[in-house]
């Protein structure tokens, strides 16, 4: 099922458009599912529809439109289906109480549900649209899963995509047949992992990425930042890599190296995420990457493929890893006896070393029995009140003698010239 998000200003044109197709055509092309409307018409809506806008006239828009279309291959639903999935959706999203109509579209190849429901609540409350993109799109496929059908391809899931050449583009005249092959292996296993994540709710897969550890000083991560800006950094980049940089641009705070077979390398001074490429090349690259910055130990991401080969190829250049939890451990600790290319089996994992226990707090100090027959030691303050003090001698100059005579004037006590 795929859905497409709108947001307008004018209620009754968009369900005149719905109910009746552009200029009114169509008299019969919408089915009314479900409304919690009394009127019968996109007249008589707007009617009521003008009573909530009065509760916020200064919500700019305020109409909220999405399109529900399921898969061709997928059953046909029935009208109490469509209603229960519009309930579903509106609630899911936060239309608790708002008006709204779901009208059921069967004109063309495969039927297809909007709703057409407004942002302004009864008690005056606007519905967030925060982040509505990617909450419609987990709804979707809860939906998809509750209803048993077919999953699909999200329409829109983040604003703030990757720009990844498409397969068509690649070029052929300077990508060997391997490489290419690499890189569509590379599109399909995040695709699939893309889908596989949709549909079980677990996190999808992670781009191979090459980090600073978090035990490093400010003041290096703030270097490593300021290469970026330097001409002798991008030549260095070049020099490594060869005849396989294709261009390398800034973009946001960081750099962008492109290499000619559709790969790419985000530096973000601290952190480098490899892009488009297969596990083993993103491996060679990133450690590439980390012994031209000169690190000392790194922090790795990514698949257990990646993170094998990268291991390997660090023990190799006499880099330290850190793994971020026992599962990266088990793996590292492979790589040193050997078996770098061979996943570390569950019954052979070494034992994580368990850390001892906290210590109890101590116990609090017994009271000592003999405190009060000790002498207390003198108070600073008291050492000023004696003769010839400083707090006697203040008291004189402010006029307190305690005598009830004014003091006489302070001579100077400086000698005068001859």
């Amino acid at each position: 099922m795929i859905g497409k998000l709108t947001k307008g200003k004018s209620y009754r044109s968009a369900a005149e458009y719905l109910m009746h197709g552009s200029h009114g055509e169509s008299p019969n092309r919408g089915i009314l599912v479900d409304t919690n409307l009394t009127g019968d018409t996109p007249r008589e809506w707007a009617k009521e529809i003008a009573a909530y806008r009065r509760l916020r006239p200064s919500l700019g828009k305020a109409v909220f439109h999405v399109s529900l279309s399921p898969s061709e291959a997928d059953r046909t639903l029935s009208d109490g289906d469509w209603q229960a999935i519009a309930r579903t959706y509106l609630d899911g999203m936060g239309f608790e109480g708002c008006p709204f109509v779901a009208v059921l579209h069967r004109d063309t190849d495969h039927p297809h549900l909007h709703l057409l429901a407004v942002r302004i609540r009864p008690d005056g409350s606007v519905v967030s649209d925060a982040k509505d993109y990617q909450r419609s799109e987990t709804l979707i496929r809860q939906i998809e899963r509750d209803w048993r059908l077919e999953a699909v391809a999200p329409s829109r899931l983040n604003k703030k995509k990757e720009h990844i050449m498409p397969i068509d583009k690649i070029p052929t005249n300077t990508v060997s047949p391997e490489a290419r092959q690499a890189i569509l292996e590379s599109r399909l296993a995040e695709a699939s992992a893309e889908a596989e994540a949709l549909l079980t709710g677990k996190p999808r897969h992670v781009a191979p990425s090459l980090e600073v550890p978090a035990a490093d000083t400010d003041k290096r991560k703030r270097e490593y930042k300021r290469q970026l800006l330097e001409e002798a950094y991008r030549q260095a980049i070049n020099d490594t890599f060869l005849d396989q940089i294709r261009f390398i641009r800034p973009s946001g705070g960081s750099l962008s190296i492109h290499s000619k077979d559709g790969g790419r390398l985000q530096d973000s001074g601290d952190k480098v995420v490899a892009y488009g490429m297969s596990d083993d090349m993103a491996a060679e690259r990133l450690i590439e990457m980390a012994m031209l910055k000169g690190l000392d130990s790194i922090v790795l991401r990514g698949s257990d493929a990646f993170l094998r080969r990268a291991m390997a190829i660090a023990l190799q250049k006499g880099l330290s890893v850190c793994p971020l939890d026992e599962h990266q451990l088990r793996i590292w600790l492979s790589v040193q006896q050997g078996d770098g290319d061979k996943a570390p089996a569950a019954q052979a994992a070494p034992a994580v070393i368990p850390m001892p226990p906290p210590a109890p707090p101590a116990a609090p100090a017994a009271p000592d029995p003999l405190a009060k027959y000790r002498p207390k030691p003198p108070n600073p303050l008291d050492m000023l009140s004696g003769p010839g003090r400083f707090n006697r001698r203040l008291d004189e100059r402010r006029g307190d003698s305690g005598n009830g005579t004014p003091p006489a004037p302070i001579k100077p006590t400086f000698r005068r010239k001859p």
